[in-house]
């Protein structure tokens, strides 16, 4: 049996391709970037004053999908308002319907970026954070205009109701 001791540096290495801080020794002998993918967060932003609340620019072009994530998105009056979203100051779409000040929305949606159909599921709930079975409703997204070319979300309600608690996250999906 033979054996080694001690240690050779990166530079003794016979492989192909460069190492360098980006890449990682493969098991064949050469160097290469680990593959893309993953969640990455876009935006958080707050949904606590004014009647509509638009994201930072986006950059979807290299996602296949988009989740949005409603934490506690609140307004200020009584109306049973509509909660929606417009892509690029385009056509507007309802997130969630009859919401009030007295409630807050919790909701999560995911999107298909190459065709613009999604599903999410939200709660109008009040009070504390608790687990809350039964109590909330489905949205389906079709023809959302949500596309690799969308740049920005506008969220707003019906009738121009101020937001007065909670935030918005978006996230790219590989």
């Amino acid at each position: 049996a033979v054996t080694v001791k001690g240690t050779e540096g990166v530079s003794k290495v016979e492989a192909t391709g460069t190492a360098s801080s980006s890449t990682f020794l493969r098991g064949d002998y050469a160097w290469a970037t680990p593959a893309g993918g993953g969640l990455t967060e876009l935006a958080d932003f707050a949904t606590t004053s004014g009647t509509t609340v638009t994201s930072p620019t986006l950059d979807l072009s290299t996602y296949k999908f988009l989740i949005l994530v409603c934490n506690g998105v609140g307004c200020v009056a009584d109306t049973g308002t509509d909660f929606q979203m417009t892509p690029n100051g385009g056509t507007v779409g309802k997130i969630q319907a009859g919401w009030s000040n007295a409630k807050v929305t919790y909701a999560s949606f995911l999107i298909d970026l190459s065709n613009g159909i999604g599903l999410g599921i939200g709660n109008i709930a009040g009070g504390t954070a608790a687990i809350v079975g039964g109590a909330g409703g489905t949205a389906l997204f079709r023809n959302s205009g949500l596309t690799t070319s969308t740049t920005s979300l506008a969220f707003s309600t019906t009738d121009s109701v101020a937001f007065d608690e909670g935030s918005i996250k978006l996230y790219g999906l590989k």
